[in-house]
């Protein structure tokens, strides 16, 4: 082993600090223009800018939608054409269909006033014109016809989707409680008909 691979084994090497070369920046005087330079301005005092408060937003007023009583039921034959009343239009439609699920009235009124699954509905419940009672109203108390056959108008409440739907919530009385008739208008041929028909 040579003498200069024995020292370099015997002691170890020492890490040389590493050294980062500076790069020179090479400033460039800026050239002048000739001719006069111009003073500025002196800042004129900044003036106040005053910011009125925003205004209260006002609450949206929102159309009532409160229960009102039935009253007398207006005939059928004068609520004809879109300007009628559709909370009129629906007590006068359930009134009629109060009165032949009574056997008061033929079924037949009520044809060009609900569509064919309402009417198909009633038709399976209603007695014969002229009967007073029917077995299928006995026995589906929860129906419909059964609903507006035991019970009386009280309240009702409109309430309008659009310019021709509208949808009316009617408070019927049963004596020992009080159920809620929810029937949706639809405008048909120029007029107002029932489209849907439920108990809630």
């Amino acid at each position: 082993m040579s003498t200069v691979l024995a020292s370099e084994l015997a002691e170890p090497r020492t890490a040389r600090p590493a050294t980062r070369r500076h790069r020179r920046l090479h400033l460039q005087p800026v050239p002048t223009v000739p001719g006069e330079v111009p003073h500025a301005e002196p800042l004129a005092a900044a003036s106040l800018v005053v910011v009125p408060p925003a205004p209260e937003p006002t609450p949206r007023q929102t159309p009532a939608r409160k229960f009102v009583d039935v009253g007398e039921a207006t005939p059928l034959r004068s609520l004809t054409g879109p300007a009628a009343d559709p909370g009129r239009v629906c007590v006068s439609i359930l009134q009629v269909a109060t009165e032949v699920m009574r056997g008061l009235r033929p079924l037949v009124q009520l044809t060009r006033w609900v569509d064919r699954e309402i009417f198909a509905e009633l038709a399976e419940h209603a007695p014969r014109h002229g009967a007073r009672s029917s077995t299928r109203q006995r026995i589906d108390t929860g129906s419909v016809a059964s609903v507006l056959a035991r019970g009386r108008l009280r309240k009702v409440r409109v309430s309008r989707v659009s310019p021709h739907v509208a949808e009316c919530t009617v408070l019927v009385d049963l004596g020992d409680r009080v159920r809620a008739v929810v029937v949706r208008l639809e405008e048909h041929r120029a007029s107002w008909r029932a489209t849907t028909v439920d108990v809630v």
